[in-house]
This record gives structure tokens, C-alpha cells and sequence, in this order.
């Protein structure tokens, strides 16, 4: 299946998990996304699962302002293939603490390159971007 329709396929998916009131608490909590399905991380890390690593569907993924979209890309994306300069490309993007909290948690801490990320993150001087390097680290 095409990424492009395997992205449509997996956001019609959300609905199906959707959680109103998590939604709407989170939106209230000032977690500002297009798109907040308030899908819990388990059924998420279930979601990851059937879809095993794939670098093109994460990184399609990632580019959506989507939250389940984001979280998903950062359980999919395989660790042994995702640099700290592609790393640093995802945290300039950040738009919220929770994401900054999930692409370390799901992500960057397995990555091969965590040290040399690690120092890369401290030198930027965007708070979202530090708060990976403090939770990185």
C-alpha cells in the first residue's frame, strides 16, 4: 500500500479509539494540536505494532499536526536507521512538551546516536528542543 494512503488509512483509524474527554482535557491543559483524538498510548503502541518499523510511513507521519499521528511516528520510526541529524530536524519541529516528552521516551533514547543527539539537543536554545536534552539525558 502507498504511504500517502496508508497515512488516510491510519487517521480514519483514530475514530474508532477516539476519546472525547481526554480531548477535550488536554485542549483545556493547553495541548494545542490540529487534531486531538485523545487516543490513549496503549491502544497507540497496538496501532505501532501492526505496522512494525518503517522509516517512510514514520517520517509521512511525523509531518502531520496530528497528535496520535506524531506518537505513532515516534513508535514506528526504526532506531537503527534515524540519525541525530534527522533527530534534530523532528525536535525543531515541536510544538508541545508532551511530543517533546514522547520522541525521547519512544524514540530517541533507543537511537544509536542518543549521546551525539544528546549534545546536540543541549545547544539549542529552544525550551521544547532542551526539554528533550534534559529528558534524553
Amino acid at each position: 500500500m502507498e504511504t500517502t494512503e496508508q497515512v488516510k488509512q491510519i487517521k480514519r483509524s483514530f475514530r474508532l479509539y477516539m476519546n472525547g474527554i481526554t480531548s477535550t482535557s488536554m485542549r483545556q491543559k493547553g495541548l494545542d494540536y490540529k487534531i486531538n483524538w485523545g487516543v490513549s498510548q496503549i491502544d497507540l503502541r497496538h496501532m505501532a505494532e501492526q505496522y512494525g518499523k518503517d522509516k517512510v510511513l514514520a517520517a509521512a507521519l511525523w509531518q502531520e499536526n496530528i497528535r496520535e499521528c506524531k506518537i505513532l511516528a515516534t513508535l514506528i520510526m526504526p532506531t537503527d536507521d534515524f540519525t541525530a541529524s534527522e533527530a534534530m530536524e523532528w525536535a525543531a519541529t515541536l510544538l508541545t512538551v508532551e511530543m517533546a516528552e514522547m520522541v525521547v521516551f519512544n524514540l530517541f533514547q533507543h537511537m544509536n546516536e542518543a549521546e551525539k543527539l544528546s549534545l546536540m539537543l543541549f545547544e539549542n536554545d529552544d525550551k521544547l528542543v532542551r526539554i528533550c536534552a534534559y529528558n534524553l539525558v
